[in-house]
């Protein structure tokens, strides 16, 4: 039992929530950039690895929030637009140079 608690919470992390719902696809190029920085730098340590708990915690409930709310997917849009610069600027795309 433990073993498929394990798995499904893999799975699920597999999803980078809030963002999937601002861009309205897991495959949007900002989406894989955030999952890629995610999976290579974050769960690399412990501190990454406490917010990536947190994160997955609170994020289905907002993303929810989102999906149904153009005004969020906008603010939210806004919101991750510095994160995915510094994401880009300082470790570039997933998968580039």
């Amino acid at each position: 039992m433990a073993e498929q608690n394990g798995a499904a919470k893999d799975a699920k992390r597999k999803f980078c929530f809030i963002a999937t719902a601002a861009y309205g696809s897991p495959l949007a190029r900002e989406v894989v950039l955030l999952k890629s920085f995610r999976d290579s730098h974050l769960s690399q340590n412990f501190l990454g690895k406490k917010f990536i708990q947190a994160y997955y915690c609170v994020s289905p409930y907002f993303a929810r929030q989102i999906s149904n709310n153009k005004s969020l997917k906008l603010l939210t849009r806004r919101l991750l637009a510095p994160i995915i610069f510094l994401v880009k600027k300082n470790f570039g795309e997933p998968g580039g140079s």
